[in-house]
């Protein structure tokens, strides 16, 4: 929904069931402690900009409560503990069309979610409206969306501006029901944003009604410079999708990076590239199945492709091109990295092992891809390892090459959910 101004409009958004946030100039920035439905819909109310409203821990429903349009900028809604999974906001279920359909919609500069869970809404669990300059989305969970998890954009020329997602989880556990279209499910779905960037998030298990829904990532349409880097993708139906088929235009993605990425066990295409510009996709590590997984492991189309560049890719699957131009160096496909090359294929632990011969040391050096997927420094060894995964020896391994003299570097570092 587009914001809306003027008496009437203000009326429209109460008549929707929507708070309204007003735009107001405090002199001091207040926190808002919560602890149940009626006082969340009274610090949303009253916002002012600097404000942060902490949700204690417990589960908020918010069908005794809203959804929120928010256009107050500088605010923060977090959850107290820190602990996303102990601060949960229902929506009544994906599927209950009488339920809430989208819990918060962001439309101010500045403005942050972070530490909670977002579980069951009817459409979207976070929207970013024209005029969300700046957002920031970090520690967030959401559960069980029946459309994309996190929407936003417009496709006019008013740009939403360097907002950022990061360390967050997206998961189904439900299979989206009796929608009037089929397939609408999605992760990050955004379309006129410029700078933003989207790291080291978990997606996992977002399908369509029939196995065709959206991108776990997908950007398209007026998209400029996207900084893609550190997420894992399983078991989605599409992995990360730069461009829609349906919009194939030179303004549709141009500049931006996809690097140091995991993708495994889609159901339709690992990594789709449509008529991007001046794209760079480095050092990622995408696992094809069978069929289309494996035969569109890396999938391109669009007239205007131009400056496409794929370098270092650990490519279990094939690449259709249909002829699209592009520059490939130093990328290993088709069957050459079996899953003897991985730590954990099924679970979608695409980390390499000591197997994995030809990935290790094989790859060329990049200024922008400087680290992995897991913050190690590049390269150790000789160079560059292929893939989103530089392997480094576990901490036994590596207090023999200290002792040794040979090498004094800390210990791999998994991230939190992977």
């Amino acid at each position: 929904m587009k914001p809306m101004t003027g008496l009437g409009s203000f009326a429209a958004l109460l008549a929707a069931g929507l708070t309204v946030l007003a735009l107001d100039t405090a002199v001091s920035a207040t926190t808002h402690y919560v602890t149940a439905e009626w006082e969340l819909n009274l610090a949303m109310g009253s916002l002012s900009p600097g404000d942060e409203v902490v949700l204690a821990a417990r589960t908020y429903d918010l069908r005794l409560a809203h959804g929120y349009y928010i256009t107050t900028p500088n605010i923060t809604i977090r959850g107290e503990t820190g602990n996303r999974d102990d601060v949960i906001v229902f929506g009544g279920g994906m599927n209950d069309d009488e339920g809430i359909y989208q819990a918060f919609q962001l439309a101010g500069d500045h403005q942050t979610i972070r530490d909670l869970t977002i579980s069951g809404f009817y459409n979207h669990a976070i929207h970013f409206q024209p005029g969300a300059h700046y957002a920031h989305v970090d520690n967030v969970r959401t559960l069980n969306i029946g459309q994309q998890h996190m929407k936003g954009g417009t496709s006019t020329s008013n740009a939403i501006i360097g907002g950022i997602i990061e360390n967050c989880l997206m998961e189904q556990t439900e299979v989206r029901e009796n929608h009037p279209i089929l397939n609408y499910t999605g992760g990050v779905d955004l379309l006129g944003a410029t700078d933003w960037i989207i790291r080291d998030n978990v997606a996992r298990n977002i399908q369509g009604e029939t196995g065709e829904g959206g991108g776990a990532i997908f950007l398209w349409q007026k998209i400029v410079n996207p900084t893609i880097e550190g997420n894992v993708i399983i078991n989605c139906d599409r992995g990360i999708a730069m461009g829609n088929p349906g919009y194939q235009s030179a303004d549709n993605l141009v500049g931006g990076i996809v690097r140091n990425n995991f993708v495994s066990h889609a159901n339709e295409v690992n990594l789709e590239l449509i008529a991007t510009v001046g794209l760079q996709v480095y050092n990622n590590t995408l696992y094809g199945e069978s069929g289309s997984s494996y035969s569109r492991c890396v999938s391109m189309e669009g007239f205007v492709t131009s400056g496409l560049e794929l370098k270092n890719n650990l490519i279990h699957g094939a690449i259709t091109d249909r002829g699209i131009p592009f520059v490939s160096e130093n990328n290993i496909t088709g069957t050459t990295a079996d899953w003897t090359w991985f730590v954990d294929v099924a679970g979608g632990d695409l980390h390499l092992t000591d197997q994995a011969v030809g990935a290790i040391d094989g790859g060329q050096y990049l200024g922008v891809v400087l680290f992995d997927i897991d913050g190690d420094a590049r390269p150790f060894g000789l160079a560059y390892d292929i893939g989103a995964d530089e392997c480094v020896p576990e901490p036994a391994s590596l207090l023999l090459l200290a002792a040794s003299g040979v090498v004094g570097i800390a210990a791999r570092r998994r991230r939190n959910g992977r």
